[in-house]
């Protein structure tokens, strides 16, 4: 009998102990859930090292970001601390890629001799598709993002044909010195004739198919100046041209060759506020 109540005794304290371990189990396996809520996530990934591509004499990266591609140019001669930025948009029917091959880009900037870094991105092909980038200062910081110092001088936005759909959109920004349309005057005619009215901004107008446009714009200008062609060189502008705060050349060539002739982008690029390269 007195066994049998000392086993019993011994079966009471046994099955007390395992519950008072059950809960406690169960505080620790909510306090470990709870620690791993709060864990620290695991960092992530650096991102692939830039693979730089020589091209025109220069340094060409092609960046991949959440709105598209973006082609990254320095020129030869390249000196970051005194340099500028230019942002050149492609228009219609091309895609980023093809726009830089085609029209040989890289090439056409380093002809320019000027010191800036080169920036262009993905644009829309048609009028289906909206602007990718309308912020340039957000474009300019995903270069940055990619591990590419951008310069301070001023910025330069060049846009072709149905490219000035996104430079329409930066022109509010204050960094934004100066504005060149390649025939690209199809809209917001309004909003590049304010752009130009600003102090210290310039508007330079190429126009073959959309000269008409470019002629209602210049109403508003009596000091906009007017040439009959593009010149061979900067040599062949009037003074009056290289000051004018609003220019419009009227294109002896058709609306592709403005980009495909690899003469204009280079020349119209030494009329910006952006020194020139040494050497």
């Amino acid at each position: 009998m007195l066994s049998s109540l000392r086993l019993l005794a011994w079966v009471l304290a046994l099955s007390a102990a395992l519950g008072a371990y059950a809960p406690a189990e169960a505080r620790l396996r909510g306090q470990s859930a709870k620690q791993a809520k709060q864990a620290k996530p695991a960092k992530p990934a650096k991102p692939a090292k830039l693979e730089r591509q020589s091209v025109a004499g220069g340094s060409a990266w092609r960046l991949k970001t959440k709105a598209g591609p973006v082609w990254v140019y320095a020129p030869p001669g390249y000196n970051r601390a005194t340099a500028g930025v230019v942002a050149y948009v492609h228009g219609y029917n091309v895609t980023l890629d093809e726009a830089w091959s085609r029209h040989a880009l890289a090439s056409q900037f380093r002809d320019s001799r000027q010191n800036a870094l080169f920036v262009v991105p993905e644009a829309p092909k048609s009028n289906a598709e909206h602007p990718r980038w309308t912020s340039l200062d957000a474009l300019l910081g995903a270069v940055r993002a990619a591990g590419i110092r951008t310069p301070g001088g001023p910025a330069v936005a060049v846009a072709h044909s149905g490219g000035f759909r996104t430079v329409a959109t930066w022109l509010d920004e204050a960094r934004l010195a100066q504005v060149i349309l390649l025939d690209g005057l199809y809209g917001a005619s309004d909003a590049f004739a304010r752009f130009a009215r600003t102090g210290g901004k310039r508007l330079v107008l190429v126009g073959e198919d959309t000269a008409e446009a470019c002629d209602k714009l210049l109403t508003g200008f009596k000091r906009a100046a007017r040439l009959p062609r593009i010149p061979n060189s900067v040599s062949d502008l009037p003074a009056s041209a290289k000051r004018a705060r609003v220019l419009y050349l009227r294109s002896q060539y058709n609306h592709g060759a403005i980009v495909d002739g690899r003469k204009t982008i280079p020349l119209l690029l030494r009329l910006t506020p952006l020194r020139a390269r040494a050497g």
